[in-house]
């Protein structure tokens, strides 16, 4: 499998789509940059809340439950990061789905259908149950260090795709069974995926120096040659 083939594959695809996929990168950024500052908004409220009901607490002179407040609020504030991590992971496997459909020829014009294409056609709970369970895992297996949690990053990387292709045929979908194909069709490919994404630091850098505004077509561009990836493995296996 040649990286130089999958980037010109997706050139091709992306040729007369670049500002769909920059309008659609566009309106992902957007989509995270609102949900945060909700997230910050309740975190700041929380806080104070916290604040005032420590400090009262402290007066009163009674440390156990300022302790327990504490490791309440610690414990919300994790419980708040993780939500909005799961939120804006289903805005982002939808569009990753999205450019597996122009790279199948089957583009939704309309962004916003790609944007919620998570929410829609009765996608929601198999996607949240994935995006749920690849977060918990990986999350898990970083806890041995980070390497082994990138290994196993790569390992789930082809699960929406999957998931996609099952949904569309009309399968029944397994808890874990994306997952567990994903792994499956990944042995022996890690690697190549890994140095796939190497492949565009240089471009990444690029579009960093360019106020970030780059990664507008950037993302569309990885996010293509990423649907080729996997069009070309799943015809292998």
């Amino acid at each position: 499998m040649k990286r130089s083939e999958l980037k010109f594959n997706a050139k091709e695809k992306l040729h007369n789509n670049w500002a769909w996929g920059a309008l659609m990168s566009l309106m992902l950024m957007l989509i995270a940059y609102l949900v945060s500052r909700g997230i910050m908004f309740l975190m700041f409220g929380s806080a104070g809340i916290f604040g005032f009901m420590m400090a009262e607490r402290v007066l009163t002179e009674d440390p156990g439950f300022v302790i327990s407040l504490f490791v309440s609020f610690a414990g919300f504030i994790y419980l708040l990061s993780f939500g909005i991590s799961l939120i804006t992971g289903m805005f982002d496997k939808g569009v990753q789905i999205g450019y597996l459909h122009l790279v199948d020829d089957k583009k939704e014009n309309n962004v916003f259908k790609n944007i919620f294409l998570a929410f829609r056609g009765g996608r929601t709970y198999n996607y949240f149950v994935n995006v749920l369970l690849t977060s918990i895992f990986t999350g898990l297996w970083s806890l041995l260090f980070i390497i082994p949690g990138i290994v196993k990053s790569y390992s789930y990387a082809m699960t929406f795709y999957i998931l996609e292709d099952m949904h569309k045929a009309g399968k029944e979908v397994g808890v874990t069974e994306a997952i567990t194909k994903s792994r499956q069709m990944m042995k022996g490919h890690k690697f190549q995926l890994f140095v796939l994404d190497l492949s565009f630091i240089g471009w990444g850098i690029l579009a960093t120096l360019a106020l970030g505004i780059g990664w507008l077509w950037l993302v569309p561009y990885i996010q293509t040659t990423k649907a080729e990836f996997y069009r070309k493995l799943a015809a292998n296996n």
